[in-house]
Order: structure tokens, then sequence, then C-alpha cells
């Protein structure tokens, strides 16, 4: 299993904020979802955790390489769609 956790970067140590972000950023409630309904929109399948802001993905343990590359890089266009929603929405 492979599981990505969604936390404001301000819930945690602010010192370590990169300097380029705002510093009142705050993520939405249901971004695991967002980017669950991205990926699914390109044809890869996650689950989200019932309380946690958290994207699982159950692969099969017989992928290959290239599969393994192509899940990446639907994910990272997943997540690109929803950051700039956020982004605009803020």
């Amino acid at each position: 299993m492979i599981a990505l956790e969604f936390k404001s970067p301000t819930s945690s140590i602010t010192s370590s904020i990169p300097a380029n972000l705002p510093q009142s950023i705050k993520l939405p409630e249901n971004l695991n979802k967002m980017v669950l309904d991205a990926a699914y929109d390109r044809g890869l399948l996650t689950l989200v955790t019932s309380i946690y802001p958290v994207l699982r993905m159950i692969p099969a343990l017989i992928l290959s390489a290239e599969e393994v590359d192509e899940m990446l890089s639907i994910l990272k266009e997943a997540i690109k769609e929803v950051a700039k929603k956020v982004e605009t929405s803020a």
C-alpha cells in the first residue's frame, strides 16, 4: 500500500513553510477526495480513508516499471490540477 497524507503547511512547524507560499494557506477538508476524483478522471483508481486526509493506492505486486511511471505521472497531473483549483479559490 502507498499512502499520501494531505496536511496544511501551517498545521505543523511554521518555520519549514517555503517563502513562496502564503502564510495563511488553508487546504480544503476534502482535498484527498478532490485528488481521487482528478486521478479517476485520468484512469487511476485510488482510495480515501474515512477520517484522515489520506489518499491510498494498493497496486498489484506484479507492476512493471512502466506501469509505476504511468501511475506516478497520472497522480502528478491530478495533484497539479487540484492545486491550481485550490490556489485560485484562495
